[in-house]
């Protein structure tokens, strides 16, 4: 999306006069016209120079276009600055909104502004009537819903008027009207928070924005607020849970409207319990009311704390920022250090947020560890002047340490995934552990990321406690084919990463970094992937050992081979595409296990086209020797149990040219990245 800044001032003296030249040449050409008529038509020939069909005439028309669609854009830029849905910038500038891909010209300003405005207005109101007559089901109903969730997926300015216009009190008690008093969530009830999940994420696009509704008289923040804290409506937390943690709606909030509306949160402790009201066949029965009567969704939680942390795993940046600030102090990347309240504000979130925590056992505490996962996926060498991986690795090494002192091998699937990725993203650590490479203190290190804050009294006995908890958060995810998965996919963000920077970063004593060969480049892709092979091998050993069954599939691995393929962008077709990730693993990007072990999605020559790609991204091999107009890497076939390399022609390595990259293939052979049985097809095709 964008929003195009205007000086209203500087704008409409440009349109007057615009508007003013065109008159005027206009009003020259009719007294020339009038001369002529005067004067019985002395110049022949002069009419056609002057008529309705002259390159005068239609220039003075073009030019009053011009004028008018530099005036529709100001009108909507006014429109939307009066009604609160942008503000004036600090310069006085005014603002219109287009989503992305839509040109900028005047009927599409018109349409994603005004129009848009116009058309939640009415949608809103419909939505109101349906409630109020009742009728929340049917095919009217659904078609409204459908309508609804594509216009605010196109345009925030539609789901930022909506809410306002329906206003969240309304639109939160749709499911819970919907749902009544069952306790399975109905697929009309989804379809709606659906539909209102898309409406949210959208509208929170438009609050962190110049002039966004962040500093208007409206804020979707505060109408979020108001209608989750209202007394007698507790069970609407249950919804706001529900519309923020919606796994269908894959596009992360905005980072400033979740942590303005995660303080919101923090800063209400009147949430309603859960209730159990019997058993029923050994398992609990949960009652769907709240403690003051409201109804609730069962399975969210009724901490609206938790809901906005949970959302966080999908926005790394917000989560860092949230668990790194202290009330009062939401500076973000501004010469950070842990502060001594930090240590007070994680053992109350925690205490918080933790298994005890409020909500429907244990969804409280999947929030928490969503909210951790996300923090950790910016352990990452940081821009010039941040200090972002500082951050992320203190919320990491606080991750780490309290998860492996809770029972996280009796929680459910999705809280061993979103661990899973936490501990996916201490890859620098077990790499560290795994083959001897110092990662982690080693200056030489290219890729290296701050390390975890662990302790002060003695690092190296702290590292190695923080190792051994790590260690144990694998033996505690090890039954999640998901989690393990996630931990695969994890560590191979790391490694591609790594292997793109020995390549270009590191060299050899003697050796400065313009004197560095292909051959060299090679060499170091081939010992870092060749780490990343013993790390993945570890932890399905590690698995395989913890679920006492031998065999099966190789589940980091594969995990691993289908990351690579995922963040090498190997292509469908045409030119190579590659590109260095500069983060680790989000939620947002893990693979489903039953995915990453489909003989039809995924490779066992993932790693080994991943460390090609790293080649290729970094000059190891030429790019001009893979087959042009056609993908390099070719995904396996119906039947297929892999896919292969398709590499024609000559590729360049250091001076020599070499058939079908033999030199760099050999080496990647070297390393066991690929089984035995792969390895004549790999080279050969």
């Amino acid at each position: 999306m964008a929003l195009v800044a205007l000086y209203p001032d500087k704008l409409q003296a440009f349109i007057d006069s615009l508007s003013g030249f065109a008159t005027d040449q206009d009003s020259e050409r009719q007294g020339v016209i009038n001369s002529q008529w005067l004067n019985h038509y002395p110049v022949d020939g002069l009419e056609s120079w002057t008529d309705i069909y002259s390159t005068i005439y239609t220039r003075s028309v073009n030019l009053d276009e011009i004028a008018s669609d530099l005036k529709t854009r100001l009108d909507e830029a006014v429109l939307m600055n009066s009604n609160g849905l942008t503000n004036a910038g600090e310069a006085g500038e005014l603002y219109y909104y287009l989503p992305d891909g839509a040109m900028d010209v005047a009927s599409n300003v018109t349409l994603h502004n005004s129009a848009a405005v116009s058309t939640a207005q009415s949608d809103a109101q419909a939505v109101r009537e349906h409630m109020r007559d009742g009728e929340l089901g049917g095919p009217s109903w659904n078609a409204l819903m459908a309508k609804i969730q594509e216009n605010a997926d196109n345009n925030s300015v539609y789901a930022a008027q909506f809410v306002r216009s329906a206003q969240s009190d309304y639109l939160m008690d749709l499911p819970l009207n919907i749902q009544g008093d069952d306790e399975e969530i109905s697929e009309d009830t989804r379809n709606v928070l659906n539909t209102l999940s898309t409406v949210y994420q959208s509208a929170s696009l438009l609050y962190d924005t110049p002039g966004g509704d962040s500093a208007a008289n409206w804020s979707i923040v505060d109408d979020i607020n108001a209608a989750v804290t209202q007394k007698g409506h507790q069970g609407r937390a249950t919804v706001l849970d529900a519309i923020l943690n919606n796994e269908n709606v894959d596009s992360p909030y905005d980072t400033e409207f979740l942590l303005d509306l995660g303080a919101k949160m923090e800063e209400y402790d009147g949430w309603s319990h859960v209730t159990a009201i019997g058993l029923s066949d050994r398992t609990y029965v949960y009652s769907t009311k709240a403690d003051d009567g409201s109804p609730l969704l069962l399975g969210y939680s009724t901490d609206g704390l938790a809901a906005t942390v949970g959302a966080m795993g999908k926005n790394p940046e917000a989560a860092v920022a949230y668990f790194t600030a202290v009330p009062g102090d939401m500076e973000r990347y501004d010469g950070w250090t842990p502060k001594p309240e930090l240590n007070d504000r994680w053992a109350r979130l925690t205490e918080r947020l933790g298994p005890g925590g409020k909500g429907y056992p244990g969804v409280t505490f999947t929030r928490l560890t969503a909210g951790l996962a996300g923090a950790s996926a910016l352990r990452q060498p940081p821009a010039p002047g941040e200090d972002t991986d500082e951050r992320a690795a203190w919320v990491t090494g606080q991750a780490v340490n309290y998860l492996s002192g809770q029972d996280v091998n009796s929680k459910d699937d999705r809280t061993k995934t979103n661990v899973g990725v936490i501990v996916g993203n201490c890859a620098q650590e077990l790499t560290s552990e795994e083959t001897g490479a110092g990662t982690t203190i080693d200056e030489n290190e290219p890729y290296k990321v701050a390390p975890v804050t662990v302790g002060s009294k003695n690092p190296r006995s702290d590292r190695t406690l923080f190792t051994q908890n790590v260690l144990h958060l694998i033996d505690s995810i090890s039954d999640s084919d998901n989690a393990i998965s996630a931990l695969g996919q994890g560590t191979v963000v790391y490694a591609y990463n790594r292997a793109t920077a020995w390549s270009n970063e590191k060299t050899r004593e003697g050796q400065s970094l313009d004197e560095k060969t292909a051959d060299d480049k090679q060499s170091d892709i081939a010992h870092v992937f060749h780490d990343e092979q013993q790390l993945v091998d570890m932890i399905d050993e590690r698995v395989q050992t913890n679920r006492k069954s031998g065999g099966g599939v190789s589940l980091a691995l594969a995990g691993a081979n289908a990351a690579a393929a995922l963040i090498t962008l190997i292509p469908e077709g045409g030119a190579v595409v590659g590109g260095v990730m500069q983060a680790g693993l989000s939620l947002a990007q893990i693979i489903p296990a039953d995915e990453v072990t489909n003989n039809s999605a995924v490779s066992a020559t993932g790693l080994n086209a991943s460390a090609i790609q790293a080649a290729i991204n970094t000059g190891a091999i030429d790019e001009s020797g893979l087959r042009v107009n056609a993908p390099w890497y070719v995904p396996p076939k119906p039947g297929e149990a892999h896919g292969r390399i398709n590499l024609e022609g000559t590729v360049k390595v250091g001076a020599d040219e070499t058939s079908r990259v033999d030199a760099f293939q050999a080496r990647v052979n070297a390393t066991g990245l690929i089984n035995n049985d792969l390895r004549e097809e790999a080279q050969g095709s």
